[in-house]
């Protein structure tokens, strides 16, 4: 999944970040 672009919504939660991974780490 593309997790690393901008905010996206992954498994119910805002992920905001430059390169992160499933879990936004």
């Amino acid at each position: 999944p593309r997790s690393m672009f901008g905010a996206v919504i992954h498994k119910g939660k805002i992920i905001v970040a430059g390169g992160a991974n499933e879990d936004g780490l």
